[in-house]
């Protein structure tokens, strides 16, 4: 059993303006390092083997944490979106709102042009999960597409109706690799710790 729990990088300017970040390498806004220094992971991932994407936002999340020896990973970078970066989806539906939604009903299949599937982020996690060694616990620091992407793919979810639980991006969500190669929810919306100096 592989115990994986994932994190959302903190605010952007971007995420503030509703753009889509995709594999722009953005930075934090100062108000959204000034948030992930005030907080530290949930006891449940106090001894994990830390991992981000590598994109600067995570990283800089990583390091406003002060995460240790956490090593950069292209399997946990956003879902890219291609043509579709720095677009804004209310704008994407209202210049082609029968294209969007054809697109949108696909689910998991949902692909910007030249852009990555959530299906196909859900194999780079299956992929970063099974090449896991030991049982861990393991910390990610990553985006909202892969973490949605995981969730879907724990349970069950093919993205085309509501999503089943309300995620929150300020929150810890752990999920586990079972023995036989399946992803499960373990634990969802754990309230990250304050920060307490010493």
């Amino acid at each position: 059993m592989i115990r994986i729990g994932f994190i959302r990088h903190g605010l952007t300017e971007w995420n503030k303006q509703k753009r889509i970040q995709g594999l722009r390498d953005t930075d934090l806004s100062a108000e959204g390092r000034a948030t992930m220094e005030g907080l530290r992971p949930p006891p449940q991932l106090a001894e994990a083997i830390w991992y981000t994407s590598p994109l600067a936002r995570a990283r800089q999340t990583a390091d406003a944490m002060e995460l240790e020896d956490y090593t950069p990973d292209p399997r946990l970078t956003e879902m890219d979106w291609a043509h579709w970066e720095g677009r804004t989806v209310a704008h994407l539906r209202e210049e082609n709102p029968d294209g969007m939604r054809a697109n949108e009903q696909k689910g998991i299949h949902f692909r910007p042009p030249g852009g990555e599937s959530p299906e196909e982020v859900q194999a780079r996690i299956l992929d970063f999960a099974r090449n896991r060694e030991a049982p861990g616990p393991y910390g990610v620091v990553t985006h909202k597409g892969v973490i949605r992407a995981a969730v879907a793919l724990a349970l069950n979810w093919d993205m085309t109706e509501p999503e089943p639980v309300k995620l929150k991006w300020t929150a810890a969500h752990i999920l586990r690799l079972t023995d036989d190669h399946v992803l499960e929810v373990e634990e969802l919306n754990i309230p990250l710790s304050p920060r307490v100096d010493a």
